[in-house]
């Protein structure tokens, strides 16, 4: 028994030929995969030549071995569909949990097709999983998604549980809490500029004051880094009480979380 370059463990054929894939079946194909929930997938060692990185051609085994893999049947049905010369499957309604396994499987066994679109995917359902996301992007260098999530998780609640339960990868958490306390101090800062204006109906005071800046101040400034535009913006929606605070010389953009990530690792 033997290992490829991933971990992947190279055992003995397996005598489950009745949980053979219907897709992929071919008694022709030349490699044998098992998944961890015992069904077979029979590939092609070209197709994984072409459209992989992480099946090296000279450590795929031949029939005589199986690659059991750690993934279950349902994401491998997926991940060698990526590998066919065929249309490749749609990933646009996979509930999230198949998604991202299927993702963390596509940057393990470099599936390019597949790590292309489980990328874009995320940008599109990165305000229902910001926290999972991020943790995604940072663990496998996509700089853009993980700046588009970090401002998301800001203001989720609870913010810090649901970090610590998320941020996983090395570096991510440590990361993240500098990335926090940055907006943590200008929501501080922003308070002086409330007090002022409690007194009008549509400014809450106490507990609500939290929210009130997350939802209107700080999402401001995360949409837009233009201090004219964001001024535009709150005028518009009536808010002439935060235009002081938008047009002050202090107006500070916090530092991308990317960046953060970057220079911790310095």
């Amino acid at each position: 028994m033997s290992s490829l370059q991933n971990g992947t463990v190279v055992g003995e054929p397996s005598d489950a030929e009745s949980r053979t894939s219907e897709y992929f079946c071919d008694a022709a194909a030349d490699v044998v995969f098992q998944s961890s929930d015992g069904v077979l997938f029979r590939v092609y060692r070209t197709h994984l030549e072409s459209h992989t990185g992480g099946f090296a051609p000279a450590e795929i085994p031949t029939l005589d071995e199986v690659v059991v893999l750690s993934e279950p049947a349902e994401v491998l049905e997926l991940l060698f569909q990526f590998t066919q010369p065929s249309r490749q499957p749609d990933v646009l309604n996979l509930e999230f949990d198949l998604l991202f396994a299927l993702a963390e499987a596509a940057e393990k066994y470099e599936a390019y097709g597949a790590m292309s679109l489980c990328n874009m995917r995320m940008h599109y359902i990165v305000e229902q999983k910001p926290m999972e996301i991020l943790n995604y992007a940072l663990k496998h260098g996509y700089a853009e998604l993980a700046n588009k999530a970090a401002p998301i998780t800001v203001s989720a609640r609870p913010a810090l549980t649901l970090a610590a339960e998320n941020l996983t990868f090395p570096g991510a958490l440590a990361t993240w809490i500098k990335y926090y306390a940055q907006w943590d101090r200008l929501a501080r800062d922003s308070l002086d500029f409330l007090v002022t204006y409690q007194h009008h109906d549509h400014y809450p005071s106490g507990s609500n004051i939290w929210t009130l800046i997350t939802t209107q101040h700080i999402l401001i400034r995360i949409l837009t880094s233009d201090k004219f535009a964001a001024r535009k913006l709150l005028k518009e929606r009536g808010h002439s009480a935060w235009i002081t605070s938008i047009t002050r010389n202090d107006w500070r953009q916090p530092i991308q979380l990317s960046k953060l990530a970057d220079a911790m690792k310095a």
